[in-house]
């Protein structure tokens, strides 16, 4: 059995979002918008700010009150994973990222 990668190397759909900006480099706010819309229910209602403080940034996601248990999921697992994401993401950047789920 063969496995194809749909990563990094193909191409977005047309019409649709990529977080992968210029040069290859990610854009930690549209990923981080891209994965929790893929999780919630009513993916316009999902906002996310970035404030950037120097040496790190803390990225508020606001979703609908409904959706807000999808995005914890249980004993709060969906939310570190969404996490350890970003920070991984990071890493190339040397900052310190930090992801607040509000609803």
């Amino acid at each position: 059995m063969r496995f194809r990668c749909f990563g990094c190397h193909a191409a977005p759909a047309q019409g649709g979002s990529s977080a992968v900006g210029v040069w290859g480099r990610t854009d930690l706010k549209s990923l981080i918008e891209i994965l929790v819309k893929a999780l919630v229910d009513n993916p316009d209602a999902v906002n996310v700010e970035e404030i950037d403080e120097g040496a790190s940034v803390t990225y508020e996601v606001t979703v609908d009150t409904e959706d807000l248990g999808k995005i914890i999921g249980k004993q709060g697992r969906v939310a570190n994973a969404l996490r350890t994401v970003a920070k991984a993401a990071a890493i190339k950047d040397h900052k310190n990222v930090f992801v607040k789920i509000l609803p």
